[in-house]
């Protein structure tokens, strides 16, 4: 014997495919047409908005939230396609039904109030601003030169770039710099190239090629310190094009080194410190590095690698507290990951001003750095291999 439904088998229930309306989305809208319900025991009743009456067209409540509709006189007893049928026009006569989508849905939303003449201007500012910004890292970005790669050369040994490397102890003396990072001698800035996680994991294993969309900018001095720059009100750091909200990011390191781990920091002198002292891919999101979080397409690409975490060790715990934010959420990944504690320092960077290289004999850095070369290794890849298996 067929089961019986659990509700008035003449009351017709609507489907589930395009929505759900409750019992308030059908009294709101029968409102809104001109059609009044008045209460009679479980249901509503009132004209139906087909074919009139007074009291045809009723709506009660299902135990799941649904309504449940009917009219006796066009819509009970009537075949399911009929019903169906019905129901749609029903949906399109009250305004439950989008036009433009075709389907059931909420109705259509009220029109967005038009912005002030005030409100127009200020946006065209913004966009404005936000083409500048990005049309100038761009044009640093070409500018931009590489930095020297013969630190047994005087001129290398003594330009800005090679002494800001050197004081802060961010690449061994002998290694070559990687090729994301650039010096513009007129403007004397570091230029680090910034790639949106989207860009980077459509990518993967290779890094994009081309100009970056956003560029990360450091002004030092002739002495290589860092320099306040009057133009960032006061500031010694800078992001241009895209901003690092949507996920922009700082890669350096091997990509194809699919078993080595994945390290993520903030900045980009923290990006350098780890490259040089640690294998693996490293990612700066010159912010907290918690902003990679909201942007893991990279990470997933990656999840059977170890994520190592190195956060500014901040006074009032904010670079803790975004550690711990990605932390959690690599863990809702089923990523091995791990947080690294550099207290009393602050960072990486400060870390490594505080930890210089060893010495290297010149000849056994070239000899062992040539043999990373001969099995395809790039030159600064090369290098920092070298640096790691002799130090």
């Amino acid at each position: 014997m067929k089961k019986q439904p659990n509700h008035i088998p003449t009351t017709f229930q609507a489907p589930t495919n395009g929505g759900r309306f409750s019992l308030e989305d059908w009294t709101a809208a029968l409102h809104r047409a001109g059609v009044e319900l008045r209460r009679h025991g479980s249901e509503w009743c009132g004209p139906c908005p087909l074919c009139g009456g007074e009291d045809r067209f009723h709506v009660r409540e299902a135990a799941d939230g649904r309504a449940l509709i009917g009219c006796r006189g066009c819509i009970d007893g009537q075949p399911d396609n009929s019903k169906r049928r019905r129901y749609g026009e029903l949906l399109r006569s009250v305004g439950l039904i989008n036009e433009e989508r075709g389907r059931p849905g909420p109705s259509r939303p009220p029109p967005r109030p038009q912005p002030t003449p005030q409100q127009r201007k200020r946006r065209q500012q913004e966009a404005n601003r936000a083409r500048r910004n990005l049309a100038a890292g761009r044009r640093l970005w070409r500018e931009a030169e590489a930095i020297p790669t013969s630190p047994s050369t005087n001129t290398a040994n003594h330009s800005p770039p090679r002494l800001w490397l050197a004081a802060r102890h961010l690449l061994h003396p002998w290694q070559t710099p990687p090729p994301a990072i650039r010096y513009h001698v007129h403007e004397q800035l570091i230029v680090a190239a910034l790639w949106p996680l989207s860009t980077l994991r459509a990518a993967w294993p290779q890094f994009p090629e081309g100009e970056p969309p956003a560029v990360a900018l450091c002004a030092i001095d002739e002495e290589g310190r860092r320099r306040p720059c009057q133009r960032w009100q006061g500031d010694d750091k800078k992001t241009l094009g895209r901003p690092a909200e949507t996920g922009s990011v700082l890669a350096l390191g091997d990509p194809n080194g699919q078993a080595t781990p994945v390290h993520v920091v903030e900045g980009v002198a923290d990006a350098l410190a780890v490259y040089a002292r640690q294998p693996g891919l490293v990612l700066s999101s010159i912010t907290r590095i918690h902003a990679i979080r909201t942007r893991p397409g990279v990470l997933m690409r990656m999840a059977g690698h170890r994520v190592e975490l190195w956060p500014d060790h901040d006074a009032n715990g904010e670079g803790q507290a975004s550690g711990a934010r990605l932390a959690e959420q690599l863990a809702a990944w089923g990523i091995p990951h791990a947080i690294h504690d550099l207290s009393p320092h602050n960072d990486p960077a400060d870390f490594a001003a505080a930890h210089p290289f060893i010495s290297l004999d010149p000849l056994q850095f070239a000899e062992c750095a040539g043999r990373f070369q001969d099995v395809g290794h790039p030159l600064a890849e090369a290098d920092r291999l070298a640096v790691h298996q002799l130090t």
